[in-house]
């Protein structure tokens, strides 16, 4: 017989009335179909991907036939700051499930399964750390603030124990992308690099983005950048943990 495929849940929040889904990079991860239970609705919508971004671990799914369906916005992204109240929504197959916690850091390290190769991790460097024990079924749900606004996107802890939020700082800007024109326009440095915190100074390094790797012919190898160099500061903006480089690129 054939091998009946592994079935898993997790959670998102319709971003327009017609059917866009914000959700995560980790709840899609190897999946090979996307079903979709809207509140209120007892069918079942097939989904598509529309566009991801592994820097912010974002991601927008789409059904299509629906209208009128109710919406959540974005809240203000500087306002949030730590000891902030927030409750974590889960999709209708976990039965809508809502967890309250608090904000108890920001621009915290994370990371989870990558899309398109899933034996890779995304690491992230800005997410908002929990005291929340958020499953993986609320995972890709929203972080909403006590005025209904959405402040991140909910995920699991990696060991089962306190969550962490994608920061809507981070993601606002891609999903308005997404829906303007189907895709995340993301810009080349020609290098990748390793954010070094404030603990760089042990090592005798400043806080900043390490090269670690120079594509010939690309824009960091044209501006002389060498492997080892650490970038600093881009424009007026100092690169630290609460502006990582991938996100000042944009």
């Amino acid at each position: 017989t054939a091998q009946q495929p592994d079935l898993l849940a997790g959670s998102g929040y319709l971003v327009t009335s017609d059917g866009y889904i914000v959700t995560s990079i980790r709840v899609l991860a190897g999946a090979t179909s996307m079903t979709v239970l809207v509140p209120g609705d007892a069918r079942l919508h097939d989904a598509r991907l529309i566009d991801y971004d592994c820097d912010t671990a974002v991601a927008v799914v789409k059904i299509d036939q629906v209208s009128g369906l109710p919406t959540l916005a974005f809240g203000d992204p500087s306002a949030v700051v730590a000891g902030q109240v927030f409750v974590a929504v889960a999709g209708p197959v976990e039965g809508s499930a809502v967890t309250r916690g608090i904000v108890s850091a920001l621009h915290r390290p994370a990371s989870m399964s990558n899309p398109s190769v899933p034996d890779r991790n995304v690491l992230l460097s800005d997410t908002l750390q929990t005291d929340a024990a958020i499953d993986a079924g609320t995972g890709g749900g929203p972080v909403i603030n006590v005025g209904g606004q959405v402040i991140g996107v909910a995920m699991p802890g990696p060991t089962g124990d306190n969550g962490y939020a994608l920061n809507a700082a981070d993601i606002q800007d891609d999903v308005q992308q997404i829906l303007q024109t189907g895709q995340v326009m993301v810009p080349s440095l020609g290098a990748s690099t390793v954010d070094i915190g404030a603990l760089g100074v042990l090592k005798q390094l400043p806080e900043g983005a390490q090269i670690e790797t120079v594509t010939e012919g690309g824009p960091a190898a044209i501006a002389g950048l060498a492997i080892g160099d650490v970038i600093t500061q881009l424009d007026e903006v100092k690169v630290d943990s609460a502006h990582p480089l991938t996100l000042l690129l944009r």
